[in-house]
This record gives C-alpha cells, structure tokens and sequence, in this order.
C-alpha cells in the first residue's frame, strides 16, 4: 500500500512541473538564436507514399531529430531545467 501512495504522489507532483531551458546569465534573445540554429541544423525532410486498391496519398513534411536537437541546446550551454507550476 505504501508504494501506490509514493507512486502516486510522484505522479501528482510530476504533474505539476514542466521543464524550462536554462543558462546563466543568457538573454531571451540569445535563447532565441541558440533554439533556432539547433532546429534549423536538426531538421529532415521526410517523404512517403501509400497506395491501396483505391488510390494513393503521398506525404512531405519534415521533422526535427530531438536527441540532435537536445545535444545542440546543451553544447550551446543550454540545459533542460525542472520548475514547478503553482
């Protein structure tokens, strides 16, 4: 019984956190450029097509490779920090 009690209570404490990017001293601005250059260097083109006995779709996006993206952020200094929302 004590362990769905801490189970529980990480969870609800869990709930009520998000993560922020941080770095000392760091300006918006420069957390700004930092997150656009990490994006902008992570991203990929992603093409595919379906068909079926009654057509096909065809798709085009791309996506960002986040493990890419979070060792970009940390080598820029920056790295993901826990709050609390109240």
């Amino acid at each position: 019984m004590k362990h769905i009690a801490l189970i529980l209570t990480c969870l609800l404490l869990g709930a009520c956190s998000k993560t922020m990017w941080v770095k000392p001293g760091s300006s918006r601005e420069a957390f700004s450029q930092a997150k656009y250059e990490c994006l902008r260097e992570n991203k990929e083109r992603v093409s595919g097509v379906a068909w079926n006995a009654y057509g096909g779709q065809a798709a085009n996006t791309t996506r960002v490779d986040k493990g890419m993206y979070l060792a970009c952020m940390n080598a820029k200094g920056f790295y993901l920090q826990r709050v609390s929302v109240r």
